[in-house]
């Protein structure tokens, strides 16, 4: 019988398991787009020197957040876990649960307003024009080209007879 009441609570939190799998998912997805997308759009809108000094910051940034973020989820275990501890409650005892939830909700905020003035950004900088112009000038590939280039050296890769 104790068996069945070990099954019958998993069936009852399965559901949430999926929801955290889920929101693992989106935060992953989330998570690598500045990655893949940020040097692409700063390459596009900085001259090379410019560039340098762009992506470094960009790398510097996401170095440093992880240790924020590491230190904020600490933090917020110092909170109970619906705001309002129950009378007598204290961190000493073992039943304390910390807000673990903050760790995801404060920084979803965050990311939702910063992503607002991303998504304002025009598809094309003003000044990437002037940089893309000088970049061809001096015989320099573009993200564009190299893309192109790829796609045409895989598809001469799937051509090949020894494949």
């Amino acid at each position: 019988s104790g068996s069945s009441g070990i099954n019958a609570e998993y069936g009852r939190n399965h559901g949430l398991f999926w929801l955290f799998v889920a929101g693992s998912l989106v935060l992953g997805i989330g998570g690598s787009t500045p990655g893949i997308a940020g040097p692409t759009y700063m390459d596009e809108m900085y001259t090379q020197k410019e560039f340098g000094i762009a992506i470094s910051l960009l790398y510097i940034i996401t170095f440093v957040g992880f240790p924020i973020s590491v230190l904020f989820a600490a933090a917020s275990l110092n909170i109970y876990v619906t705001l309002d501890p129950p009378e007598g409650m204290s961190k000493e005892r073992p039943e304390w649960v910390g807000a673990w939830w903050l760790g995801f909700l404060v920084p979803a905020v965050v990311i939702f307003f910063v992503s607002f003035i991303v998504m304002l950004f025009p598809t094309q900088m003003p000044a990437a024009k002037r940089v893309l112009e000088d970049k061809i000038r001096k015989g320099i590939t573009t993200v564009a080209e190299k893309k192109n280039e790829l796609h045409r050296s895989l598809a001469e890769i799937t051509r090949d007879t020894i494949l």
